[in-house]
């Protein structure tokens, strides 16, 4: 099981709310420019050339991904003005190792030494 929020009900986040699966993907340092493209409104997302596949189900994954985790959505709570979701992994599809890529305070992370990526 997993959870995470959602703040918007419009765009993208509004889509992902009103399907029944979704997959998360824990990514690499080296997938720090495509985490940030999926962090601007309006950006191209799930183009050829990021690298984007599709699981047997539908879902896009990045093949390049330490870890993309396919799962169905149980619940949707709303909270506040966010919406807080929660998933069972119904498929793990693991790719090639990696030093993993982390969010913190509007910035993204190697954990190799806690480095600021630019």
């Amino acid at each position: 099981m997993l959870s995470f929020s959602v703040t918007r009900a419009t765009g993208s986040a509004g889509a992902l709310l009103g399907t029944d699966g979704v997959v998360v993907h824990l990514l690499g340092e080296h997938q720090a420019g495509i985490a940030e493209v999926f962090a601007r409104s309006g950006a191209p997302r799930f183009t050829t050339e990021q690298g984007w596949s599709r699981f047997e189900s539908g879902e896009p994954w990045l093949p390049d991904a330490p870890a993309a985790l396919r799962c169905r959505i149980l619940e949707r709570t709303p909270v506040g003005s966010s919406t807080l979701v929660l998933a069972e992994v119904v498929e793990v599809r693991l790719g090639p190792a990696a030093t993993p890529l982390v969010y913190r305070d509007r910035t993204f992370f190697s954990l190799v030494g806690a480095t600021p990526l630019p």
